[in-house]
């Protein structure tokens, strides 16, 4: 949340939103819960490269939990912070497998390789 519209304003800087998608192995969800993966657009944003009105230039940052780790210290959470992750019920299985990754890099767990 660039914008600070959550009640959580660690979002509003920007190392916060890097760490999080950097704890976040992306090709290794997808590989786990998209189905046809092989075929399967994988985003490089919130949305596919297809949605009208929506679209991304950049592509995310790699996966990196030691990355991660140190972005969150430099922004002042070393030992990770608090948050509400809402989704959407039929994506429940992919937001947890989400918040696991995530929850390893807050709470100094080994990532996944």
């Amino acid at each position: 949340d660039a914008a600070g519209r959550s009640a959580n304003k660690a979002f509003k800087d920007l190392r916060v939103r890097q760490a999080f998608i950097k704890a976040i192995p992306r090709d290794q969800i997808a590989k786990n819960f998209v189905a046809g993966y092989e075929i399967a657009e994988i985003p490089k944003s919130i949305c596919f490269e297809k949605n009208v009105g929506c679209g991304s230039s950049t592509t995310p940052p790699a996966y990196d939990p030691d990355g991660a780790k140190r972005l969150l210290a430099d922004a002042g959470y070393p030992n990770g912070l608090d948050m509400v992750f809402s989704v959407y019920e039929p994506f429940r299985h992919v937001a947890e497998a989400v918040v696991g990754e995530i929850r390893k890099v807050l709470k100094g767990e080994k990532g996944s390789k």
